[in-house]
């Protein structure tokens, strides 16, 4: 049921209903499911780890993205901390 959940997820609707059509009267596969669905996972992921490879080569890039990030962290959580000391009438 499990690996039939991650079909649906990656590969659709329509192809779970077709495996499990298979299932119930030709049969199927496990391996042979396994392997459509690692072939989709992999296609599915392909471009997060080609932008993964970009940013391994710009470590100056993801510095100043993780500065720029802890910044406004920074000025939100700045900003609620004020709101609940006013809200507790500590200010």
């Amino acid at each position: 049921a499990a690996l039939l959940a991650f079909v649906e997820l990656f590969q659709g609707h329509k192809k779970r209903k077709s495996y499990e059509n298979l299932y119930l009267n030709s049969g199927i596969k496990y391996s042979d499911l396994k392997k459509d669905l690692a072939d989709a996972i992999y296609k599915e992921l392909e471009p997060i780890q080609i932008k993964r490879r970009e940013l391994e080569n710009d470590p100056k890039f993801v510095r100043q993205v993780i500065k720029d990030g802890a910044e406004k962290a920074r000025e939100i959580a700045k900003s609620t901390l004020l709101e609940v000391k006013e809200k507790m009438g500590l200010i």
